[in-house]
């Protein structure tokens, strides 16, 4: 004799049990949502590094975009300063160095 109460029970704990199963095999970006989906440890890992470089809404997104930059304006500033060491006088670097140092002051 089966009581429905305790079958119901039953059921409902195999579907919590899957749902924990699924959980643990995920992993959810908090920025965007988007969901992954491995049962391995580094391979979550690594799916999630890779979405937080491209996800829009992550702030590591923004920092890796602000990074090129800062390496962009240091190449230039490099240039700059062997431009002028090699090419021209003390007065042409000092004016170089500068118009590079006012360029990247300048907002935007």
């Amino acid at each position: 004799m089966s009581n429905p109460i305790i079958a119901k029970l039953f059921e409902e704990n195999e579907k919590l049990k899957n749902r924990v199963r699924e959980l643990e095999s995920s992993a959810v970006c908090t920025y965007c949502g988007k969901v992954s989906h491995t049962k391995d440890g580094q391979a979550k890992l690594d799916m999630m590094i890779e979405h937080m470089a491209e996800c829009e809404k992550h702030p590591v997104a923004n920092l890796l975009v602000e990074i090129e930059a800062l390496k962009a304006d240091k190449r230039e500033l490099v240039e700059a300063i062997e431009w002028a060491m090699f090419d021209k006088t003390p007065d042409d670097l000092y004016e170089t160095l500068s118009q590079a140092v006012a360029k990247h002051k300048e907002p935007g």
